[in-house]
C-alpha cells in the first residue's frame, strides 16, 4: 500500500506535538479519526495524505519534495537552509529558543573570547552563522544528544542548544549568552504549493480554531442609559453586537468577543457598571 495522493502532509508522531496537532486537525474537521495513528492516512475528501514521522524527518522531507507541506519547528527548517520552503502558519505550540550558552563564569566575556573556542550543537548551519556575523571563528562538535552535558564533560567550551527555560542549563553550570532565533512549531509548505486551495483550507481552518480557543463570547443584559459604560468597559474584538430585548424596553441585550484569558475580569467589571444576566461562552470555531 501506498499513500494515494501526491499532496502529503507531515505529522509528527511524537508523543509531545502528536495530540496537540491531532486536536487542532481534528476540530478543523479536516481529520476525523486521529486515534488510528499509522505509517499514513489517506483524506479522501481533502485529497490528500497524512504522513507521519519525527519532526526532523518531516523537515528533510519537506526539502527534498517527499512532502508538500507539514508540521515541524521552524529551528528545523532555517538549520536546513532551504529556500524553497516557507513558513505558512506558527502554531503556538513547543515555544523555545535556541541560545548560546557558556559557563556561568564566563558569562561576561565578549563575544572574541570564543575565537578558537570548541562548541558543542546539533544545529551547525545556524552556529556558523551567528559566530560568522559576529566576526569570530570557532570549532563545531556536531552532536545528536545531551548537548547540555559537554561542556561538564570537557567535550566542549560551550554550546548552542534549545531551551525553554534555561532550567536545564542552569543545572549544568550554564548561562544563556545569546538567543540565536525563536521557535515553536510550525506549518511550513514548499513553495510550489503555497498557493494551493488544500494549503489555504488547512491554514484557514486551523487558524479559525485557535483564535476560538483563546477567545471567549461574553452576552449580558445592561440598560439602555448605561450601554456606553459598558461598551467603555469591553467593546469586543471588533465591536459588540447589541440588540433589543422582546417585552423589556429598558434593556439591551449585548455580545462580544473577547480574549479568553480577561473573562472572569471583563464580567467583573460589566457588573460594576450595571450590567446583569452576564455569562460567557466557549468557542468551538471562528473566522474572524
Amino acid at each position: 500500500m501506498k499513500p494515494l495522493f501526491k499532496f502529503r502532509v507531515g505529522i509528527p508522531k511524537n508523543d509531545r506535538l502528536y495530540p496537540e496537532i491531532a486536536s487542532l486537525l481534528t476540530q478543523a474537521s479536516i481529520w476525523r479519526d486521529p486515534s488510528r495513528r499509522r505509517l499514513f492516512v489517506d483524506l479522501e475528501k481533502q485529497e490528500m495524505s497524512l504522513i507521519f514521522g519525527r519532526a526532523s524527518e518531516i523537515a528533510l522531507s519537506l526539502a527534498d519534495g517527499t512532502l508538500s507541506c507539514g508540521f515541524t519547528g521552524r529551528d528545523l527548517i532555517l538549520e536546513s537552509g532551504n529556500t524553497e520552503i516557507e513558513e505558512v502558519l506558527a502554531l503556538g505550540i513547543g515555544k523555545c529558543s535556541l541560545v548560546f550558552a557558556v559557563p556561568q563564569d564566563l558569562i561576561n566575556e565578549p563575544i572574541s573570547y570564543w575565537e578558537g573556542k570548541t562548541i558543542a550543537t546539533s544545529f551547525t548551519r545556524l552556529t556558523r552563522e551567528f559566530f560568522e556575523k559576529n566576526g569570530v571563528s570557532v570549532h563545531l562538535k556536531e552532536v545528536t544528544g545531551g548537548v547540555e552535558g559537554k561542556v561538564a564533560t570537557e567535550e566542549a567550551d560551550a554550546i548552542v542548544d534549545l531551551t525553554e527555560t534555561g532550567t536545564t542549563l542552569e543545572a549544568n553550570g550554564l548561562k544563556i549568552r545569546e538567543h540565536l532565533i525563536q521557535t515553536e512549531t510550525i506549518l511550513a509548505a514548499r513553495k510550489e504549493v503555497v498557493n494551493d486551495p488544500r494549503i489555504e483550507l488547512i491554514k484557514t481552518r486551523l487558524t479559525g480554531v485557535m483564535l476560538a480557543r483563546e477567545s471567549i463570547m461574553i452576552e449580558y443584559m445592561i440598560p439602555k442609559e448605561k450601554l456606553g459604560d459598558a461598551i467603555k468597559v469591553a467593546g469586543g474584538q471588533k465591536s459588540p453586537t447589541v440588540a433589543p430585548i422582546y417585552g423589556d424596553d429598558r434593556y439591551f441585550a449585548v455580545r462580544i468577543v473577547e480574549p479568553r484569558n480577561r473573562e472572569n475580569e471583563i464580567m467583573d467589571k460589566l457588573k460594576s457598571v450595571g450590567a446583569v444576566g452576564i455569562f460567557s461562552v466557549l468557542l468551538n470555531n471562528t473566522r474572524i
